[in-house]
C-alpha cells in the first residue's frame, strides 16, 4: 500500500496482526520501485537474522495470535523513515496443515486476516489512519515450492 503522507515521519513501533493461523510476517519497505528495507519481522530470522526490534533482521519468535505485542524501536537511528509515496508490502504467512476446512478472510477469530500496525511521529503528517491492499496475493505453499500465486479474490 502506498503510504499517504505530507512529509516525511519516523516509525518507532510495529506491531503485527494474524489469527490462530498466522504464524510469521514482515513488511517491506519500497521507496521509487526500490526495496528499502525490511522491518516488522517476526518469524523469518532463520533466513534474516535477528534483531530484537524487528528492523533489518527478525525478532527471535514467530507470530503467536496470543502473545501480540507492540515493538518498540527506542534507537532512533533505526527508527524507520518513511516519505510520501513510499510502498509498504506486508507478508504474512499462514499455516493450516491442521485445518480440515477450509480458510476463509475475515475479522472472526476463526477467519484470517493480516495486518501490520505502525506507530509514527508527527501524526500531523499522516493523512489517513488505515492503507488498504492495492493488490493483494494469495501465495499457496507445500514446503515443496509454490502451488499458486494469483490476486486474491
Amino acid at each position: 500500500s502506498t503510504v499517504a503522507l505530507t512529509g516525511g515521519v519516523s516509525v518507532f513501533g510495529w506491531m503485527l496482526h494474524m489469527h490462530f493461523l498466522g504464524v510469521r510476517g514482515r513488511l517491506e519497505h519500497y521507496r521509487q520501485g526500490q526495496l528499502v528495507g525490511m522491518f516488522g519481522c517476526m518469524g523469518f530470522a532463520d533466513q534474516y537474522g535477528v534483531a530484537l526490534d524487528g528492523v533489518g533482521g527478525c525478532t527471535r519468535e514467530g507470530y503467536r495470535f496470543d502473545y501480540q505485542q507492540v515493538i518498540y524501536i527506542n534507537d532512533p537511528k533505526r527508527q524507520i523513515q518513511l516519505q510520501p509515496g513510499d510502498i509498504l508490502n506486508t507478508v504474512c504467512e499462514f499455516n493450516s496443515s491442521t485445518t480440515s476446512t477450509d480458510t476463509v478472510s475475515g475479522y472472526g477469530s476463526s477467519d484470517e486476516m493480516c495486518q501490520a500496525y505502525l506507530y509514527a511521529t508527527p501524526a500531523i503528517r499522516v493523512q489517513q489512519p488505515f492503507a488498504y491492499s492495492i493488490n493483494p496475493v494469495l501465495q499457496v505453499n507445500n514446503d515443496t515450492g509454490v502451488i499458486q500465486r494469483a490476486p486474491w479474490a
